[in-house]
């Protein structure tokens, strides 16, 4: 694969939240082109990634052995080195086996996803589903 692919996101204060839109078969995930998107985003929104912080929302349409509705959140640890930046650790923010098991229909408040507000996940809701 590597072909180029389409994300979604959207910024509150210093978070970036994206995540990958192009299904698994058509394009390269999210993970392997972290470092082109924070580029793409930067570029976009005018601002260095030092600024921001990035959370990649993993969902079945970048990611074949998702379900349906299920997703995973990385926050990004980023370095910078000869120039540029890369992603040096995705970090899971943690989330509750019941919601591991409900999926974005287990988010009711935002309480039940700490450091993601549950607007923000509301924003991804009709990417999760295929």
């Amino acid at each position: 694969m590597g072909a180029q692919g389409s994300i979604v996101y959207t910024i509150d204060g210093k978070n970036v939240y994206f995540s990958g839109i192009t299904l698994p078969h058509v394009a390269t995930s999210t993970i392997n082109a972290a470092e082109r998107i924070i580029a793409l985003i930067c570029e976009a929104e005018r601002t260095e990634p030092s600024r921001v912080i990035f959370f990649d929302i993993q969902t079945n349409r970048g990611y074949s052995a998702k379900e349906p509705s299920s997703f995973a959140i990385d926050r990004l640890r980023l370095v910078y080195s000869d120039g540029s930046y890369s992603v040096a650790q995705w970090i899971p923010v943690e989330m509750s086996d019941d919601l591991l098991r409900q999926g974005i229909a287990g988010i009711h408040n935002r309480d039940q996803l700490p450091g993601v507000p549950q607007s923000i996940m509301e924003i991804f809701r009709p990417y999760m589903y295929e």
